[in-house]
C-alpha cells in the first residue's frame, strides 16, 4: 500500500492485528499479504485513517510511525 496517510505501517509489522482491534476508524487497518507473498500485514488507509493514534499505542512491535509533515503545511 505505501505511505498514503500520516500514520503508516513499517517493515516490523508481523500481522497481529492488535491494531485493527484499537482502531477506532472503520477499515483504516487493512490486513494484506507482505511484499514477499508470505506474511501478512496490516497497512493503513489513508483515506479512512483519522490519525488518532490508537494504532500506535497498541502496536508492540513498534510496527507503526507517524509521517510529519509540518515543513509541507509552512509553505
Amino acid at each position: 500500500m505505501g505511505i498514503n496517510s500520516l500514520v503508516f505501517t513499517n517493515e516490523k509489522c508481523i500481522g497481529c492485528n492488535k491494531c485493527i482491534n484499537a482502531c477506532p476508524a472503520m477499515g483504516a487497518c487493512v490486513s494484506n499479504v507482505a511484499e514477499n507473498g508470505k506474511e501478512r500485514r496490516i497497512d493503513v488507509d489513508g483515506m479512512r485513517c483519522v490519525a488518532c493514534g490508537a494504532c500506535m499505542d497498541a502496536c508492540e512491535h513498534d510496527a507503526r510511525e507517524f509521517l510529519d509533515d509540518t515543513e509541507r503545511l509552512k509553505t
